[in-house]
């Protein structure tokens, strides 16, 4: 009995051998046959690395992110590393193994190189179970988040990734989950510091996820900011895989830089590990919000010439509150919209009187208003709203109460194109120029980055252009710097409707260097101030004054003036008319200027300009997007 109990043990240890023996060898078959498919150099691979070519080197700086020592800068130990890692053995909390870790590595290798044992939801990643909404997500969107003039990081737009899980109760998706990305910036951080450490990559960034409502009350009710939802016609699989490298990157460090290593750029990374689409091509040294939405419209349209399903299944725009606001008061009818603003400005202990001309239908309606009004309020004086302003949403909320009907529902807001249908941002202009006393010039601009007061504009009723240069030269062939602006801003707030409390608040500002004479230049800044006045839907009114300060004489010039802004189609003016007035000087003068745009394409534009501040000058141009 001993002797066959001896030989027992001597089977199951060969057994177990040859198992380990086994075992062993399959990570070896494994690595071999993706070597012989090259797997390492494999386009996909590199982006699920986020390899960055040109660096020689991962972007990725948080080391548990690479299964090898030389991850990092050595795409093959890092594949060889996770084929390994496949057949690690589990420990008490699953989710530390890499097949818990890595889930879209591994999904994407099982196509190429089968896996044994290989299932999509292994039951011991709790954590991704919990976080990949596989039974819940229906669709994957990508949000287009307008400028906020507010943040110099917001000023071109933001953007963010939605995962849609399409639930009954959630109409507007606001516990769908929300992916964003973001420098990781200390609290109070100094305005000069920010800039610089953002513009030159002094910021860690990373993705983050929260519930959708959490960014909603963030972009449209605290800053005011539009959002288009661009819902992505993508397949389960391409699904699977950025749901599952989200899992992967979630939280993970990157190095942030403003102006293109950004929100956008990452988001236009993951939609190439999905697609065999090229949404990077022109990310050289700038890629903004814009740039990305064009390029999707772009493949989008290609697509669907070539008789193909665009990967653009809708779009559809979410207003920020204070448009949802302004789209209230347009209901009401001037009586209704008086009434509302008398109360909002004096309370309704006072003044409730005034609502009983009305039928109990309209006093619904009108107190509707102030509630959101309130409301809208409340959200804006976040983190410690006043008193004031809580007693006055109590007073409406009781009064509302009060009345048993169910106001009118609005029509649906107008939506507002998406800024991808506007001009892409580069900007060329060529023409000719004049300015009395000197003879005509031919001149060339260009700009990265100009979304201007005129023309096929993305910003409403604003203007932003950075670095724009123009070169001028005479028929003596001598060629000089017109002008260089660093940066010109104009915003011209014209709400639709009057609204007590509402401030329509127009500003300007630039910073530059303009052409005196011949090989003479002088420093310039301009801080301009005033309100503006919507007339009609393509009328606005403004009154302004502006300072300039120039670092020759006259040093510092103030412009009061009054302007007009005509916006149709395809036809669009400026006219600006005042007096200017030399601080350290006596005397002024009549200025007047005139801008008109004719845009024949979103593309392609003609521009006359005609002005007189100390001389005459005037000017036509092509504008090329």
């Amino acid at each position: 009995m001993l002797r066959h109990l001896h030989f027992g043990l001597i089977v199951t240890a060969i057994f177990l051998w040859h198992n380990a023996v086994f075992a062993a060898t399959i990570p070896q078959q494994l690595t071999k046959q993706a070597n012989i498919l090259k797997l390492a150099q494999h386009k996909v691979w590199h982006r699920l690395l986020h390899y960055n070519s040109s660096r020689s080197k991962g972007e990725i700086h948080t080391s548990a992110f690479y299964l090898s020592k030389r991850g990092s800068d050595d795409l093959q130990a890092e594949l060889k590393a996770t084929i390994a890692g496949y057949f690690a053995p589990w420990q008490k909390d699953g989710n530390e193994h890499p097949r818990c870790r890595f889930p879209a590595r591994y999904f994407w290798l099982n196509k190429h190189i089968t896996l044994p044992e290989y299932s999509l939801r292994e039951p011991r990643c709790t954590n991704l179970e919990n976080w990949a909404l596989f039974d819940s997500a229906q669709s994957i969107s990508l949000l287009l988040v307008s400028g906020y003039f507010g943040n110099p990081a917001s000023t071109f737009g933001h953007s963010l990734l939605r995962i849609n899980t399409a639930a009954h109760e959630d109409h507007k998706g606001l516990f769908d989950l929300a992916i964003n990305f973001g420098a990781i910036v200390p609290e109070k951080e100094p305005t000069p510091l920010y800039i610089y450490k953002g513009l030159f990559g002094g910021y860690k960034a990373s993705f983050s996820d929260r519930y959708f409502y959490t960014q909603d009350i963030v972009y449209s009710r605290t800053e005011y900011r539009d959002i288009w939802d661009y819902k992505l016609n993508l397949s389960k699989p391409q699904r699977t895989l950025l749901l599952l490298h989200m899992f992967e990157v979630n939280g993970k460090e990157f190095t942030y830089f403003f102006l293109d290593e950004n929100c956008v750029y990452r988001f236009a990374e993951l939609l190439e590990l999905i697609t065999d689409e090229d949404f990077l091509e022109n990310a050289n040294y700038w890629y903004i919000p814009t740039d990305l939405f064009q390029k999707l419209e772009s493949i989008n349209s290609r697509q669907i010439t070539a008789g193909e399903p665009g990967i653009i299944q809708s779009v559809t725009f979410i207003p920020s509150a204070q448009r949802l606001l302004y789209h209230r008061f347009a209901n009401l009818n001037k009586d209704e919209a008086k009434t509302g603003n008398i109360l909002i400005k004096n309370g309704l202990d006072k003044h409730q009187h005034l609502l009983d001309k009305y039928s109990p239908k309209r006093q619904a309606a009108i107190l509707d208003t102030i509630l959101e009004y309130q409301q809208y309020q409340l959200i804006s004086q976040e983190p410690e709203p006043s008193q004031s302003t809580r007693e006055a949403k109590d007073a409406a909320l009781l009064s509302r109460l009060q009345i048993d009907e169910i106001s009118t529902p609005l029509a649906p807001i107008t939506p507002l194109p998406s800024p991808a249908k506007g001009s892409p941002p580069p900007r060329a202009s060529f023409g000719l120029s004049y300015e009395a006393g000197e003879p005509m010039r031919t001149q060339f601009s260009i700009a990265p980055y100009s979304q201007e007061l005129l023309g096929k504009n993305s910003l409403e009723n604003g203007e932003l252009v950075v670095m724009e240069t123009v070169i001028g030269w005479d028929e003596q062939n001598s060629i000089d710097l017109d002008r260089f602006d660093l940066v010109r801003v104009k915003k011209l707030d014209t709400p639709p409707v009057p609204i007590s409390g509402e401030s329509p608040w127009a500003w300007k500002l630039r910073l530059g260097v303009d052409r005196e004479y011949k090989n003479h230049h002088k420093g310039s800044f301009t801080f301009g101030i005033g309100q503006g006045w919507k007339v009609n839907s393509d009328v606005s009114l403004l009154a302004m004054i502006d300072t300039n300060i120039y670092s020759n004489l006259p040093h510092i010039q103030s412009i009061p003036h009054l302007g007009l802004l005509l916006k149709e189609k395809k036809l669009q003016a400026f006219v600006t008319a005042g007096s200017l007035i030399n601080i350290d000087q006596s005397g002024s003068t009549f200025t007047w200027d005139t801008q008109l745009q004719y845009q024949f394409s979103p593309q392609w534009g003609i521009r006359i300009a005609a002005s007189k501040t100390e001389n005459q000058k005037a000017s036509l141009e092509l504008v090329w997007h």
